[in-house]
């Protein structure tokens, strides 16, 4: 049979299968059937299991299985006691190996998930490259989209495994006729093989282009096409988003600090810790009435952090488990921190903006309570551990010499650095009382702590000095001192490493976290160009730009 031969289709009640004229082909009636594909088989269920028949009905092999799908390029996907496997027309697997799950081959290759991750395999069962992925997608005219784990970011892979090119998107999908739907933090939009965008513009949703034209939806909730330059051609739908929809929208924004401050509230009551339990048990626990046990956990459970099971039992969802301050990257110090001492900042931003009040050194700040600065540091290292996962590799590092992480708090990054290169020495520079901090948690690590003043003379010198979102807490003015000590402290040759945001010249984008910053610590984020500027200050020139994720980027500066 020919990839062009018109198979039989099952039949309304999934029993059998039925002729173009809507009779059946055989007299066999089964529990499920599924469709006919190339070689002529089709997956059916009965007493005894899973298995594929031929047209007439009859068994194609003797095996029986827990579970399988239809043929594609000659293969079929197939679970028994073991697991998911892919087995060839006489119902034999093809490899000896079981996985979690398995997808269907495509250009005779296929999506694989074990407990390391997601990958691709060829019709032998090996896989073609040797990484691990958050989710791997299908393989289309030799590209697929791949997800990190690392970043979470998602990249076009060619079927030897290597990059098709160096961008990374929040969402991908293959490419359709040359194109391919690609979206970024401002939106979605289409992108060229090289991942280059076609146009400048973000929609709220694009379509594969059909014919040159792709129907998209823009931020006035417009239904509209598009020509591959993103620009208007018709309007399909004048459904503007409605007045109602705006109300909505905006008091969920005005009363978002109730989500926040509930959360920090089961953090000071030790809710979280204190499960799993029932109702009167967690109030016991926590020094409450049942009655308000009770309130707490219901909004807790609204917000996805909990849930009660059949047999009355509250316990952690996998979202309220990151707020256990066991967590290696537990928010619980971030509700602490936001909900506390920062939230009073925030009351301060219209003195601010208007000039009436300066920013104040959030970090001097928490060095004046043992608690405080315990909390900022721990909140600041469990998004540290969560950012830095192979960031080393981007950060222009040498094989050997010695390399300050300025600012590098608890050691987050530095390990890092350290397990990329153990050839470095690696030493970490911050406040005393952090490196303090530090070296009671982490003693017999192979790091140095270094205490010391950004704002005065560095007391080491270094190869190169890594600054790792370390100037966006600060003003112009202060940068400039910070980064003119690092350049003093630096040797012959040497070079300074920004970890940063980098703000696009045109876009609005990060406008929440930028008030942050200002509010907070008088910082800003800045623009590429802006932090050109800031080096040429220093005597130091960009000599290369390193893309992170999808929010950083690593910018290598040496002397002029």
């Amino acid at each position: 049979m020919n990839s062009f031969q018109v198979y039989p289709l099952p039949a309304s009640d999934g029993s059998h299968h039925i002729d173009d004229s809507g009779k059946p082909i055989y007299s066999t009636r089964f529990k499920e059937v599924g469709k006919f594909h190339s070689p002529g088989l089709a997956p059916v269920l009965d007493e005894s299991g899973w298995y594929h028949i031929l047209p007439n009905g009859k068994p194609a092999y003797e095996q029986r299985y827990e579970k399988v799908w239809g043929f594609y390029c000659g293969y079929a996907a197939a679970k028994d006691f073991r697991g998911w496997t892919h087995i060839g027309s006489d119902g034999s697997p093809i490899y000896g190996e079981r996985h979690i799950w398995v997808g269907n081959f495509q250009e005779n290759l296929c999506s694989i998930q074990n407990q390391s991750g997601f990958f691709h395999i060829n019709t032998k069962g090996k896989k073609i490259y040797p990484e691990n992925y958050a989710y791997v997608g299908d393989f289309r005219d030799g590209i697929a989209v791949v997800t990190s784990q690392i970043d979470g970011q998602s990249r076009h892979i060619k079927s030897d495994g290597s990059n098709l090119h160096t961008r990374s998107f929040q969402s991908l999908d293959v490419f359709h006729k040359g194109y391919a739907r690609a979206k970024d933090e401002n939106g979605w939009f289409h992108i060229n093989q090289d991942g280059t965008s076609c146009y400048p513009q973000r929609y709220t949703n694009v379509e594969p282009f059909y014919n040159g034209l792709s129907v998209a939806e823009d931020s006035q909730g417009r239904r509209i096409r598009i020509n591959e330059k993103g620009e208007i051609v018709d309007i399909l739908s004048e459904q503007y988003i409605t007045e109602n929809e705006h109300f909505q929208s905006l008091s969920a924004d005005i009363v978002g600090y109730w989500k926040s401050l509930t959360i920090a509230c089961t953090i000071k009551l030790g809710l979280v810790e204190a499960l799993p339990g029932t109702t009167e048990e967690v109030a016991k626990k926590v020094g409450t009435r049942i009655e308000m046990a009770r309130r707490i956990l219901r909004a807790t459970t609204e917000l996805k952090l909990t849930i009660k099971n059949k047999s009355g039992i509250w316990i952690l969802t996998s979202k309220g488990q990151q707020l256990k301050l066991s967590h290696p990257t537990s928010l619980a110090f971030s509700a602490l921190e936001m909900c506390g001492p920062l939230l009073e900042k925030w009351k301060n931003l219209e003195d601010i903006i208007k000039d009436k009040k300066d920013s104040s050194d959030v970090f001097a700040e928490a060095a004046c309570s043992d608690g405080r600065y315990k909390i900022l540091q721990d909140m600041m290292n469990s998004y540290a551990n969560r950012d830095y996962q192979g960031v080393a590799e981007h950060l222009f590092l040498p094989s050997c010499g010695i390399v300050i992480d300025a600012g590098g708090g608890l050691g987050s990054l530095a390990r890092q650095i350290k397990s990329f290169q153990p050839k470095l020495e690696v030493k970490v520079l911050d406040r005393p009382e952090v490196c303090k901090l530090a070296r009671d948690r982490f003693s017999g690590t192979n790091l140095e702590w270094i205490g010391g003043d950004f704002f005065q003379s560095w007391c080491v010198q270094a190869d190169v000095i890594i600054m790792s979102r370390v100037l966006h807490d600060w003003d112009d003015n202060k940068c400039e001192a910070i980064f003119k000590n690092a350049r003093a402290a630096l040797k012959k040759n040497g070079k300074i490493v920004l970890v940063e945001t980098i703000l696009s010249e045109n876009s609005e984008e990060c406008g929440l976290c930028d008030l942050h910053l200002l509010t907070v610590s008088g910082g800003k984020e800045r623009t590429l160009n802006e932090f050109i500027q800031l080096g040429n200050k220093c005597g130091m020139s960009l000599c290369g730009v390193n893309k992170i994720s999808a929010l950083h980027h690593a910018m290598e500066f040496k002397n002029t």
